[in-house]
């Protein structure tokens, strides 16, 4: 997921559930058009090189013109699951 912020700057946010704590980033509109477009023109190259095991923040589509990027989703246990961001892997 891309955030956007009506606000002219990049944001960082925390967000604490169950004793975790999640960090993300809101992007302003203009930062968050240049993010897309850059990562829009290395996202088949990139996927092409990931295993199947690598589940998160794969991407499902992407445009460079105009630049547009769709996250797959990946949450095992739909996107309410509790251990969503901190899932116990095994080697």
């Amino acid at each position: 997921m891309v955030a956007t912020s009506t606000v002219p700057a990049v944001r960082f946010v925390r967000v604490r559930h169950a004793g975790t704590e999640r960090r993300f980033v809101l992007l302003d509109v203009s930062t968050r058009e240049r993010y897309v477009e850059l990562v829009a023109r290395s996202a088949g190259a990139i996927e092409e090189l990931l295993s199947p095991s690598v589940m998160a923040n794969r991407v499902a589509s992407w445009s460079v013109r105009p630049p547009e990027l769709e996250l797959r989703p990946w949450f095992p246990g739909g996107p309410d699951d509790p251990n969503l961001c901190f899932l116990k892997f095994t080697p």
